[in-house]
C-alpha cells in the first residue's frame, strides 16, 4: 500500500521528536533558512505544542493500559478522547488559519488539558493509577496548558494571525511567537 502522508511524518525512533530533544537546537534542514526568526511552518507538525500533545496522548494510552478492565468504557475511554482531542484541535486550528478559529481551537486543546489533569486526579483518588505514574504527565499537561495560553496571547497581540502568514510584517511580536512554536 502506498503511504499518502508527506515524507517525515513518522518518527525514525523513540528518542527522535521527544519532548526533550526540542529544548535545544535541531540541526538545520539543507537548503532551510539559518536564522529561525525566518522560518516559514510547513505545517501543524512544526509546532512544540502539536508535538508536545501528541507525547501527552502516547503517554496516555500507555497509563490507562493499566487501568482495570471495567474502567475500559469509563475512565479509560473518556481520558484517551481527552488526550487525543489536545493535538487534534491545535492543528485543526492551525490549518484554518482564521483570525476567529485558531485562538478558538487553541482554548479547546486547553480546555482538554483541564479536563484531562482531572480524569488523572480522579483514577488517582479512585487507587486505579498510582500518583508517582501521573506525576510527569501532569507536568507536561500543565506545561502544554500554559504553552497554549501564551500563544493564544501573542495571537491576540497579532491580531490573531499566524506567525508565517502571508504578508504579515515580521515585528517583535511574530519573532517571540515563531520561537513557541519551532
Amino acid at each position: 500500500m502506498e503511504n499518502r502522508y508527506k515524507p517525515g511524518w513518522q518518527r525514525k525512533s523513540s528518542q527522535e521528536n521527544s519532548f526533550s530533544n526540542h529544548q535545544g537546537k535541531q540541526p538545520a534542514e539543507k537548503g532551510a533558512p539559518q536564522n529561525s526568526e525566518h522560518k516559514t511552518f510547513q505545517n501543524f507538525r512544526d509546532l512544540k505544542i502539536w508535538q508536545l500533545g501528541k507525547e501527552i496522548v502516547v503517554e496516555v494510552y500507555k497509563i490507562t493500559r493499566t487501568l482495570p478492565d471495567e474502567e475500559f468504557h469509563g475512565l479509560t475511554a473518556q481520558m484517551r478522547k481527552t488526550a487525543v482531542s489536545i493535538p487534534c484541535h491545535i492543528s485543526e486550528g492551525y490549518s484554518r488559519k482564521t483570525a476567529s478559529d485558531y485562538p478558538q481551537r487553541l482554548m479547546a486543546a486547553a480546555g482538554a488539558c483541564a479536563e484531562l489533569e482531572t480524569q488523572i486526579e480522579i483514577a488517582v483518588e479512585l487507587n486505579c493509577l498510582k500518583s508517582t505514574i501521573c506525576e510527569a504527565l501532569m507536568e507536561k499537561t500543565d506545561y502544554e496548558t500554559r504553552m497554549l495560553y501564551k500563544l493564544i496571547g501573542k495571537l491576540s497581540e497579532n491580531d490573531g494571525r499566524h506567525p508565517d502568514s502571508a504578508g504579515s510584517p515580521r515585528n517583535e511580536t511574530n519573532r517571540q511567537t515563531s520561537a513557541l512554536v519551532l
